[in-house]
């Protein structure tokens, strides 16, 4: 059996992959809090590496603490992996690379061709890991995850934010966008496939439709009997509100990567 270490103990998507392919893979997992050692990384056949500042105030936090993070740690995970012999390095980096949404008016659409361009201290710092780790790279095998907005249950991060705000709005905007997203299950199956196959070089696993705002706000109202008050109303003051507020941006832009087939064995693009 394939042995795979999950660097990030108790990580939502470490653990959903270990419970959906328990009986597939022999696994081990360890606090990337504590001392990265050396032998962790013996007989391991891949390494996924999940550990990561995400969710912080960027404005109470600082740069060296995501690049000692989602940078360093990454990167001296990768040096233990290669030195110990490990034949793929499975890197959960983001779509956040690509900078953030612009405007209201039109769609962001990502690529083959797209520079990554972040705008966060969150995206700087994955694309520096990126980068390192490409440099260093050699023969081992090196799987880049870009996803976008993961979601499912128990999820953390912008997914949650939506359904709170479905929660406690009385309207729902009749404002409609395109967003890349993955669920967590089209993410883990991604990862088995990058796995089985051999994967090297850079993804962006998405679902095989785009995710429409109003749709989610709309079905999260529905799921708590809340009755659905659609308007178009307040649009052009949330246009206006977008020039100024990067979170409404986030809710109802759009982004999206524009490339790649679905893949009919994970339903996914990439």
């Amino acid at each position: 059996m394939v042995r795979i270490l999950i660097v990030g103990a108790n990580s939502y998507i470490g653990n959903y992959f270990i419970n959906l392919f328990n009986k597939k893979y022999v696994f081990k997992t360890i606090d990337a809090r504590k001392e990265l050692k050396d032998e962790f990384y013996n007989n391991i056949d891949v390494v996924i590496h999940l550990a990561a500042i995400v969710h912080k105030n960027e404005k109470k936090s600082n740069f060296n603490l995501y690049n000692l993070v989602n940078n360093e740690l990454a990167v001296n995970s990768f040096l233990k992996a290669k030195n110990a012999g490990v034949k793929q390095f499975i890197f959960m980096s983001s779509m956040a690379l690509f900078g953030n949404e612009t405007n209201l008016w039109k769609i962001d659409k990502i690529s083959k061709t797209t520079k990554p361009n972040p705008k966060t201290y969150y995206g700087k710092s994955k694309l520096l890991a990126e980068q390192n780790i490409s440099q260093l790279k050699d023969s081992i095998k090196v799987v880049f995850v870009r996803a976008p907005m993961v979601y499912g249950n128990g999820c953390k991060g912008n997914y949650p934010k939506l359904l709170k705000f479905a929660e406690k709005i009385p309207f729902v905007p009749n404002i409609n966008n395109q967003r890349s997203t993955i669920s967590v299950d089209n993410l883990c199956l991604f990862i088995n496939k990058a796995i089985e196959k051999g994967f090297d070089g850079f993804y962006s696993p998405q679902d095989p439709s785009f995710a429409n705002t109003k749709e989610i706000l709309i079905n999260e109202k529905i799921r708590l009997n809340k009755k659905v008050r659609l308007t178009s109303f307040f649009n052009p003051l949330i246009y206006v509100m977008s020039l100024f507020s990067s979170s409404i941006r986030k809710a109802f832009g759009s982004k999206i990567y524009d490339y790649g087939s679905i893949d009919d064995d994970i339903n996914v693009r990439y």
